[in-house]
């Protein structure tokens, strides 16, 4: 079994070994799965990918997270994306390039089709984009201007050079209840083990992943009035050990109630 197989677990298996996997070979990142039950309904997995693994995607494979993204954002904020133009974004999106390396996991069924995706980019203050990090309904002079705001957080307040850009998360409607954390772990941890803790998010303030944000501990930094735009910084370790307690302790009445609260805010 290829390292990468190894990581792409099926959660349904419940208590997994312990086990190490080298997420890329090329950077020798190691991860741990821990040992914990793993409720998903039947047939459902994850698939996680970190750095030159995205490279290696098959065409069906993009077309599949391509066709996800489009349904995610046409059913949920009535967009207009089609296949090509998804796949267009989704390529761009997890390209490895210079000091930019995506990390990404995707939510399978019983299918083989994607019904779920998560992913972001490991990068540095001198390395974040206009056209890739910034919001897309912005002008290009104020995608500028709110770079330039983000590095000044980034290295006068936050005083770190490495960031963790979380860029999308989406699923689909049939599949929606209770999944966020569980395509959220293996990214957190694999940004945690590169020394990254500081993670940067811009949403709508009106959507449900803002409350899924403020959820796991994520706090507004910056707002833009005229289009309810809002920046969000967290801590990623502080997330990590909310979205464990959600996923490891999911059979624990204490942590139904808290998936119950978000699911109420996060997924109706």
């Amino acid at each position: 079994m290829s390292e990468t197989e190894k990581i792409q677990t099926s959660f349904l298996e419940k208590k997994e070994e312990i086990t190490d996997v080298i997420l890329d070979p090329h950077t020798q990142i190691t991860t741990r799965i821990e040992s914990a039950d793993f409720y998903l309904p039947l047939g459902l997995k994850i698939k996680f990918f970190y750095g030159n693994e995205l490279n290696h995607l098959s065409h069906h494979f993009l077309k599949s997270i391509a066709s996800c993204y489009a349904q995610v954002f046409n059913e949920s904020w009535g967009e207009n994306w089609t296949e090509a133009s998804a796949l267009k974004l989704v390529q761009q999106s997890l390209m490895v390039a210079s000091e930019r390396t995506p990390v990404a996991s995707f939510l399978i069924d019983s299918n083989d089709n994607v019904v779920g995706f998560a992913w972001g980019c490991l990068t540095n203050e001198q390395n974040l984009s206009t056209k890739l990090d910034m919001p897309f309904s912005l002008s290009s002079n104020k995608k500028a201007a709110a770079l330039q705001l983000v590095r000044y957080w980034l290295s006068s307040v936050m005083k770190s050079k490495n960031i963790f850009v979380f860029r999308e998360l989406g699923i689909i409607k049939a599949y929606r209840n209770n999944m966020s954390p569980f395509l959220c772990l293996p990214i957190f941890k694999a940004v945690l083990d590169q020394n990254c803790k500081l993670v940067f998010y811009w949403t709508n303030l009106k959507s449900k992943a803002f409350t899924w944000g403020i959820s796991i501990g994520w706090i507004p930094f910056n707002f833009f009035v005229a289009s309810d735009l809002i920046f969000m910084q967290g801590n990623l370790q502080h997330s990590y050990d909310l979205v464990s307690k959600m996923v490891y302790n999911s059979k624990s009445s204490q942590y139904k109630h808290m998936i119950k609260n978000l699911n109420y805010y996060f997924c109706r």
